[in-house]
């Protein structure tokens, strides 16, 4: 289940955002396999804007509103060019710093405002989730002292000094436990994760607490899930196209007649049928065909090629939240329905296997990618009418759902309509290509 989560990590200079950013990169990476993560900080060194918000609260003298205007200029930038493109492309990017530290830096320590320091940061990235990380001043002080003799900078910031660790910590606590200002109220806070008893402590928390926001399956705040996922589709087409494989392991290059003369309504209300009448269709598995988890993990595996679990979970598109044991129960049934073929792996014991799709089922593999936007609403239609003729189920599709078939016509523009003729370009000319049923 890939991500396009921003992740901040927040709280006083000395807490251990730096060493929490490491241990969510390495959670985020070995349990809930991602394949791609992204870390960043604010403001940003070495940029010419991010260098003016450095030297702003290095020196005295500079006014508090002034800082705050640096800050928000380089997060501006810094989301738009930087955060946002990785986001598109399902990367999950974790910051060290963000803006929280605004509102409790400049807008409550120095005195400007938490409303007008959010205004100020109006049209920045939100936070998805946002890791409040906390330890007492006096251990948090000793962390800075050691953390200076260690740079090569001999400047410290002016937030570091003096009284200015215990207000910041104060800060926190007024900013967090208080309405947060809009535009920013519906982000997601966690914490105070309290940072005072070693890494394995701190570990353990991050992981918890990161497995529930996972589990929540909050809708991301500055990307659509079908951008990354359209996104993503691009790219996994121009690897089928282009990459090599161990001998034996070709992934089969999709065809662009991949329908082979049948209509997507059959395909379907086959592929369905057999799903249905399986033994152990009821155990713990979907009831129907139309699911998401099924139509990921056969789109994956149709253009990721031979893959064992732990490669396919890596490969399973945005925020799909397939379960690492739903997935291996639709693995076993697929592989029960023949739809798949496995081939034993001295490397993936664990895995029991290296899995690919059958030849016969790789037109319904693409046809589940193809309709994966519409796979929930085809299933809800259906169980409210009571019918499995599939082409009126298609047809009785409600007017909310448009633009998921919008959102079909753009991936059959990426994959290809199957047949000899273009794309559809609207829904009437989608309905036409879904087509009536052969049985």
């Amino acid at each position: 289940m890939n991500l396009m989560y921003l992740i901040t990590v927040e709280g006083p200079d000395g807490s251990g955002k730096g060493v929490a950013c490491r241990i969510l990169s390495e959670l985020l990476d070995q349990i809930f396999t991602m394949p791609s993560i992204w870390m960043t900080a604010e403001p940003r060194r070495g940029s010419p804007v991010g260098n003016l918000a450095i030297e702003s609260v290095q020196f005295e003298g500079i006014p508090p509103n002034q800082q705050a205007a640096w800050f928000a200029a380089d997060r501006l930038v810094h989301g738009y060019t930087e955060i946002l493109p990785r986001l598109s492309d399902g990367i999950v990017v974790i910051s060290d710093r963000n803006i929280f530290s605004s509102l409790a830096y400049q807008g409550i320590v120095g005195g400007v405002g938490v409303h007008e320091v959010a205004s100020m940061n109006a049209a920045a990235l939100r936070p998805d989730l946002v890791i409040w990380v906390d330890c007492h001043s006096g251990l948090a002080r000793t962390r800075i002292d050691d953390s200076f003799r260690l740079e090569a900078s001999n400047k410290r910031e002016i937030f570091e000094e003096g009284e200015f660790p215990s207000k910041v910590r104060a800060a926190y606590f007024e900013l967090f436990g208080s309405d947060l200002p809009a535009p920013f109220d519906d982000v997601h806070i966690c914490g105070p994760i309290v940072n005072d008893q070693g890494i394995a402590h701190l570990r353990s928390s991050l992981k918890s607490e990161l497995h529930r926001f996972i589990h929540a399956r909050r809708r991301p705040a500055n990307v659509t899930r079908e951008q990354v996922d359209e996104s993503l589709l691009k790219l996994r087409m121009g690897e089928s196209r282009q990459q090599t494989h161990l001998p034996g392991l070709e992934p089969p290059k999709p065809s662009s007649k991949w329908l082979r003369g049948l209509s997507p309504a059959t395909i379907f209300s086959e592929g369905d049928a057999a799903w249905r009448g399986h033994p152990d269709a009821a155990h713990g598995l979907p009831r129907t065909l139309a699911n998401h988890a099924i139509g990921a993990i056969m789109g994956t595996l149709c253009l990721a090629g031979p893959s064992d679990h732990t490669a396919l979970r890596r490969n399973l598109g945005p925020v799909r939240f397939v379960t690492e044991r739903h997935s291996q129960r639709i693995l076993h049934q697929l592989f029960e329905l023949k739809w798949l073929t496995r081939r034993s792996s001295s490397h993936s014991s664990r895995d029991k296997g290296i899995f690919e799709v059958s030849f016969d089922q790789q037109p319904l593999a693409m046809l589940m990618l193809a309709i994966h936007p519409l796979l929930p609403s085809l299933g809800r239609v259906e169980q409210s009418s009571g019918t499995i003729d599939w082409p009126s189920v298609f047809l009785s599709l409600p007017s909310h759902t448009v633009s998921q078939l919008e959102s079909v016509i753009r991936r059959l523009t990426i994959l290809g309509s199957g047949t000899n003729e273009e794309a559809p370009f609207d829904v009437e000319g989608l309905i036409k290509w879904w087509g009536p049923t052969n049985l």
